[in-house]
């Protein structure tokens, strides 16, 4: 996942449109049944990978998810922008 998905996640962060938001978040497998180009993912990139980056927002912030649910996305990215360095690993994934 470091390799290829997070890479091409990251420099997609501010995408807009359904059209271009479902195949990263879903992976060309269902993009393609939805009608939408692919985006060279597997299937459920986009939600494996923020799972992940909040776990690591979480872990490196020590708050509990109840309160990092109140805090913005753009909080969140700011506090956990090492999370996109490829070496960076989370559960060994």
């Amino acid at each position: 996942m470091n390799g290829i998905v997070k890479p091409a996640l990251k420099t997609m962060l501010n995408v807009t449109g359904w059209e271009r938001i479902a195949p990263r978040l879903y992976g060309d497998q269902i993009a393609s049944l939805q009608g939408f180009a692919p985006a060279g993912l597997p299937y459920g990139a986009g939600y494996a990978c923020g799972y992940h980056l909040i776990r690591h927002y979480l872990r490196k912030t020590g708050e509990p998810v109840e309160r990092a649910t109140l805090k913005s996305a753009d909080e969140i990215l700011r506090v956990a922008e090492d999370y996109w360095d490829v070496q960076t690993m989370v559960d060994g994934a």
